[in-house]
C-alpha cells in the first residue's frame, strides 16, 4: 500500500514546491486622482475613507485579508494602512515622524529610525508598539505625509511580506 501511495504522488506531481501555493495576483491600486499608486495581493480588500485628526482631514487606504474573521465585540485583524496626512508648512519629516501623534513613533520600540526610499522619495521607517506591533513608513510629498503602517502580531507572518510587496510597488503622481 506504501508503495501505491508513493506511486499516485509521484504521478501526479505532488512532491515538493508542487505542493507549495502560488503566490497570489498582484492587482494595483490607484487613489486620490492618481496621487498614489501600488500593487497588492489580491487576497487584501481595500477601503478608503475619510477622516478627521486633530482637526486636519486624514485620508485613509486600508487593506484588509479578505479571510481574516473578526470576532464579535472584538479587535480586528491586522491589516495595512496609508493614511495621508496634511504636513505643515516648514516641518521636516524627521520632526513631523518625531513629535506628532498619529505617527505613533511614541510608541516606537527602539526609537530608532532607518532611512530608505519609496516610490522614489526619501522615506523613514521604525516600528512601535500597540494593539500589534507595527512596521511604518513615512514619505513626504506634495505638502502630505503618506505614512505607510503594517500590524502584525508574529515577527514571520504574511502580513509583513505583503506590506514589503506594496511598499516596492508605490508610486506617486509627484512626491
Amino acid at each position: 500500500m506504501r508503495f501505491l501511495g508513493l506511486a499516485a504522488t509521484v504521478m501526479l506531481g505532488l512532491t515538493g514546491p508542487a505542493l507549495a501555493q502560488a503566490p497570489p495576483q498582484l492587482l494595483t491600486f490607484t487613489a486620490f486622482e492618481g496621487d498614489i499608486a501600488f500593487q497588492y495581493p489580491e487576497t487584501y480588500a481595500v477601503e478608503e475613507a475619510t477622516e478627521d485628526f486633530g482637526g486636519d482631514p486624514v485620508r485613509l487606504i486600508i487593506l484588509s485579508d479578505v479571510s481574516a474573521e473578526v470576532p464579535e465585540f472584538g479587535e480586528g485583524p491586522p491589516t495595512i494602512t496609508i493614511q495621508i496626512v496634511r504636513l505643515p508648512p516648514n516641518v521636516q519629516l524627521d520632526s513631523w515622524v518625531r513629535t506628532n501623534d498619529i505617527s505613533n513613533f511614541v510608541f516606537s520600540v527602539d526609537g530608532r529610525i532607518t532611512r530608505t526610499i519609496v516610490g522614489g522619495a526619501d522615506a523613514m521607517a521604525y516600528r512601535y508598539s500597540g494593539l500589534y506591533e507595527n512596521d511604518a513608513v513615512a514619505v513626504a510629498g506634495n505638502g502630505v505625509v503618506y505614512l505607510f503602517s503594517a500590524g502584525w502580531i508574529a515577527e514571520d507572518d504574511r502580513i509583513r511580506e505583503d506590506f514589503r510587496t506594496v511598499l516596492e510597488s508605490v508610486r506617486f503622481n509627484s512626491p
